[in-house]
């Protein structure tokens, strides 16, 4: 069995997901927009248990498991405070397979700019080079980019430069890790 902070020979060290990404996995498993999701959210954001918030996020939590088996280093960089992103990945019965928890409130920095990931690594301890950032915003992706990090862009539609790897849906990911 894999260590889980030794990633599989020849790929990235640390995966960074945000909170966005597999609330959009979630809308797309479940054939709804992100305005539902999200509203799912807020309501059950107070409830933390397990089966409630699997509800809110159907399918992502074998993602994240199918990412974590491996033995990819997971962390979550978002512009959630820490605390919400706990509370999120606990309700889903996936918090063990993340290492770290980025809100702005960790690094002192909203995820509004280059800082963000720049405290986001240091802190980590992981070098830019050695992490695949998978986010559905260029804007931040190209932040994460300029540092030296690989980068995905989850979206439907692909990236305006080819700068950024893209994959539609977070299930589609493992086809840009081989």
């Amino acid at each position: 069995m894999r260590d889980s902070t030794n990633p599989p020979p020849g790929h990235a060290e640390t995966l960074i997901v945000p909170l966005t990404v597999l609330k959009a996995a979630s809308a797309e498993r479940l054939g709804v927009g992100m305005a539902t999701v999200d509203a799912d959210v807020r309501r059950y954001r107070l409830v933390a248990s397990e089966a409630t918030l699997r509800a809110a996020f159907p399918g992502v939590t074998q993602e994240i498991q199918r990412l974590h088996a491996p033995g990819y280093v997971l962390r979550t960089a978002s512009g959630e405070r820490s605390w919400e992103l706990d509370g999120y990945l606990t309700g889903m019965g996936v918090r063990r397979c993340f290492i770290g928890l980025y809100g702005a409130d960790q690094v002192d920095t909203a995820k509004a700019s280059q800082l963000f990931y720049e405290r986001v690594f240091v802190d980590a301890r992981v070098a830019p080079t050695a992490a695949l950032v998978v986010d559905d915003s260029e804007r931040a992706l190209d932040w994460a980019a300029d540092l030296g990090a690989r980068t995905v862009l989850c979206h439907p539609e692909p990236p305006a430069n080819n700068r950024h790897l893209h994959v539609r849906r977070l299930a589609d990911l493992s086809l840009v890790l081989r």
